[in-house]
């Protein structure tokens, strides 16, 4: 006899690991609940668990900016393309790596993800079923620790990225090429193992790849965090020890015109974009909250605002630029695991992984929109109220 039993939902717990994120329409938040994720409805004040799941406790999760598509990471490396609409998982793949930050472009074809010391850009798969859905773009290196977050710019040109060695690199996207067949060899033979020397061509390609980048130095803890601003034109970058480095661009964009110094594409033709910029340290922030360390940090440029959580529990928003701050508040005993901003920046999220605790604040009006806490320990009973609705 066949059961006709279908996954409902998850209860006793809201938050777990990973990041918590809002759909670009900022009515639901997506939390990480071990091996699957659950979506909050802020408007309607329910919540559903997504019926699939993953090997391993989710690390890292990241949609498209049209909410199409989402895609999570656990803690091995193994990564699910989700087709959020639908709930259905569309596409599998193992990044054989423990990734600390994963993030799609702003025009959504491509994602970055950290590998280590490495960054990888891929292609965004896409809806139509394909034989290989994942193409890898680009490999970037040069940290000489794990790198620890990462952010597009608003032309999805360029890459910023932080990493505990206390360096901040910008990195520059190459055009993708006319025959994507070329990147879909590369990545086919690189993950298969079936060819070793192409892994090795591939470093020496990382190294070309490497000279288009800039090395922004000067913090004295781990860069949590680091963010383009609106026009792409500055950077933001958060340490653990409270620093916050305002970054300009000094110098305009030097075309194919203007400098000897072109990228060659694939098929061989040279590319007018900005081979060399100079960044200027503009000016240096820090914030105290009693000794405590930065654990996390977001930032909407749009809104010029910055959201830092702290390991004592404490929250600041900070309006940039300047670091003015806005608002502080304890929200929790324990270290802030993860933040995140609305689209609108009306709602602000917190995750703290000690206690499972996951919270929406309205900072304007000061109210718990979602103030939630999962069990400290093993569940022992369940209950059912008699019409069947509630659950305790």
């Amino acid at each position: 006899m066949r059961f006709g039993y279908n996954f409902s939902n998850l209860c006793g717990t809201v938050y777990r690991c990973a990041n918590v994120l809002f759909t670009p329409s900022g009515n639901e938040i997506l939390s990480a609940v071990g091996s699957r994720v659950t979506v909050f409805d802020i408007v309607k004040h329910t919540s559903v668990t997504l019926p699939f799941e993953s090997r391993a406790m989710i690390k890292r999760m990241a949609m498209t900016p049209d909410g199409r598509l989402l895609l999570t990471i656990d803690e091995d490396g193994h990564s699910l393309c989700v087709d959020f609409s639908h709930r259905t998982v569309l596409y599998r793949f193992n990044f054989k790596r423990t990734p600390e930050a994963v993030e799609f472009s702003p025009n959504g074809k491509y994602f970055a993800i950290t590998t280590g010391k490495k960054i990888q850009v891929w292609f965004t798969p896409g809806k139509e079923r394909v034989f290989a859905p994942y193409v890898l773009h680009q490999t970037f290196s040069g940290h000489h620790d794990n790198v620890l977050s990462l952010n597009w710019s608003p032309d999805s040109k360029r890459l910023v990225t932080g990493s505990a060695d206390l360096s901040v690199k910008v990195y520059m996207i190459r055009p993708p090429p006319k025959d994507p067949s070329k990147n879909l060899l590369l990545t086919m033979d690189k993950y298969s193992g079936s060819n070793v020397n192409n892994i090795n061509d591939d470093d020496n390609k990382n190294k070309d790849n490497n000279l288009y980048s800039t090395t922004l130095a000067g913090h004295r803890g781990q860069v949590v965090a680091c963010f383009f601003t609106s026009s792409g034109r500055g950077i933001t970058s958060v340490g653990s020890d409270g620093a916050v480095f305002e970054w300009i661009e000094e110098s305009q964009e030097i075309t194919r015109g203007q400098a000897d110094n072109t990228i060659d594409d694939d098929d061989g033709g040279t590319n007018d974009f900005d081979v060399l910029t100079r960044w200027k340290l503009s000016d240096k922030h820090y914030i105290q909250q009693d000794h405590a360390k930065i654990t996390s940090a977001n930032m909407v440029g749009a809104k010029n605002l910055l959201l830092v959580g702290f390991s004592s529990g404490v929250f600041g928003l900070y309006e940039m630029p300047g670091v003015t701050n806005i608002y502080t508040l304890s929200i929790s005993q324990h270290k802030i695991s993860t933040v995140a901003l609305s689209p609108t920046s009306d709602w602000l999220a917190f995750g703290a992984k000690d206690l499972g605790q996951l919270l929406v604040w309205e900072w304007q009006s000061e109210t718990y929109v979602l103030k939630q806490q999962g069990h400290y320990y093993n569940v022992n009973c369940v209950a059912f109220s008699p019409d069947g609705q509630l659950v305790a």
